[in-house]
């Protein structure tokens, strides 16, 4: 029965951050201003622009989390939280203390990780993705290629 209490208060938390971060993601979606109100100037409009930005990257990343947590409680309704959706296993307690949002063991998110991503999955690799869009969009420009006159003008 110890840990069934446990996955109780495990419960019990994964609420309160559920609430947390809604509140939080309302907060940080509050602070993404629109681009220009036409008083500002260059820098002071790069620097709303650069705070906007930083705030909607992290209503992004709570936005991850609750969908998280949100899974785990779904699994929670169904009778199946804490039992890892890689190898069926159960997931030990401390590692579900540690991240109450988890569906899988370390054996099974060791073995995801190494693997990639499986189909619909975030991925965060954004060095690769940085090096596809150099390597598949910069090009060089000349002059006749900004020419907009019609061939023979």
């Amino acid at each position: 029965m110890p840990r069934q209490n446990a996955l109780e208060k495990l419960q019990s938390r994964l609420i309160h951050q559920r609430a947390d971060l809604l509140r939080k993601i309302s907060e940080e979606l509050g602070e993404v201003s629109p681009t220009d109100d036409g008083i500002n100037d260059i820098a002071e409009q790069a620097l709303q622009d650069e705070r906007s930005e930083l705030h909607a990257q992290l209503a992004a990343r709570e936005s991850r989390e609750l969908r998280d947590i949100e899974h785990a409680l779904v699994l929670i309704k169904n009778g199946r939280y804490g039992e890892c959706e890689g190898c069926g296993k159960a997931i030990p307690v401390a590692r579900l203390q540690a991240v109450p949002f988890t569906s899988t063991c370390v054996q099974c998110q060791e073995l995801q990780e190494r693997n990639g991503p499986s189909y619909g999955e975030d991925t965060h690799d954004w060095s690769s993705a940085a090096a596809y869009e150099r390597a598949n969009y910069d090009v060089e420009l000349t002059l006749r290629d900004l020419d907009q006159s019609p061939e023979g003008e």
